[in-house]
């Protein structure tokens, strides 16, 4: 068995028990588009293995949840990112409901609103996410301008102090 098979072991569930229904949830990503480095993307293909193949071959049976951008290791979340969760799952069980057309499942029109308020968070965690990447880049920078004036300029000033603090005082 791969370790990443143990995360999403369906291929595993379904030699084991085959022809027996199942219902899966599986975490994806839209995939983005012009990568910086094909480590990306082989590292991609080394996590997923056939998870892919296997989720669209059995989409009757899987519940497919696109929370990005959130990752799978996010723990530190602000409150906006956890109703996002929330939203985001409701629309995709909702969505995973509708398709099985269940005499009292959910209608159309209900899964484009849970769809709708989903992608309004995800617009506003995206923006969260730029501002809150913005502000450490600024500070960051600040703490590099800070570090390189103590390390250049601090001595010739730190003796000029010195100087005058020696004047005032008298030695």
């Amino acid at each position: 068995m791969e370790a990443c098979e143990a995360i999403f072991p369906i291929t595993r569930f379904l030699t084991d028990f085959p022809n027996t229904p199942f219902v899966a949830l599986y975490l994806s990503a839209k995939k983005v588009k012009n990568r910086r480095w094909l480590g990306g993307e082989l590292f991609d293909i080394f996590l997923e293995g056939d998870e892919r193949t296997v989720v669209d071959k059995n989409l009757g049976s899987v519940v497919v949840i696109d929370a990005s951008p959130i990752g799978t290791i996010d723990f530190r979340m602000e409150d906006i990112e956890k109703e996002f969760l929330l939203k985001i799952g409701r629309a995709a069980a909702l969505t995973f409901l509708h398709r099985q057309n269940l005499d009292d499942g959910p209608d159309q029109n209900m899964v484009n609103m849970a769809c709708n308020e989903a992608e309004k968070l995800r617009v506003a965690v995206r923006l969260l996410r730029t501002r809150k990447r913005t502000f450490r880049f600024i500070l960051s920078f600040l703490t590099l301008v800070l570090v390189g004036f103590a390390y250049f300029i601090g001595p010739g000033v730190w003796r000029i102090v010195e100087k005058y603090i020696a004047g005032v005082l008298g030695r």
